[in-house]
C-alpha cells in the first residue's frame, strides 16, 4: 500500500513538473520579452532584476525536467540555493 502511494505521488509530481515547465517555455516563446507592446525573443531588453528572475525560473524548470531521472539533483536545482 505504501509503495503504491509513494509511486503515485512521484508520478503526480513528474507530470505536474513537466506541465509547469512546458507552460513556462510556451509562455516565453509565445509572449517573448519586452515592454509596452514591443515584444522580442531577445532577453537582453529586460532590466537586470527581470533578467535574473527569468534566469532563475528557467533553471527551476530545467530542474523539474531533470527530476524525471535524478530526483535529488532535479529537486535541488528546482528549489534553488
Amino acid at each position: 500500500m505504501i509503495r503504491t502511494l509513494t509511486s503515485a505521488i512521484r508520478w503526480l509530481a513528474r507530470v505536474e513538473g513537466t506541465f509547469i515547465a512546458v507552460m513556462f517555455f510556451l509562455f516565453v516563446l509565445g509572449e517573448g520579452f519586452g515592454d509596452r507592446g514591443h515584444y522580442t525573443l531577445n532577453p537582453f531588453v529586460l532590466s537586470a532584476a527581470d533578467l535574473a528572475s527569468m534566469f532563475l525560473l528557467f533553471i527551476a524548470c530545467i530542474g523539474l525536467l531533470l527530476a524525471w531521472r535524478w530526483e535529488g539533483r532535479g529537486g535541488a536545482c528546482s528549489r534553488g540555493p
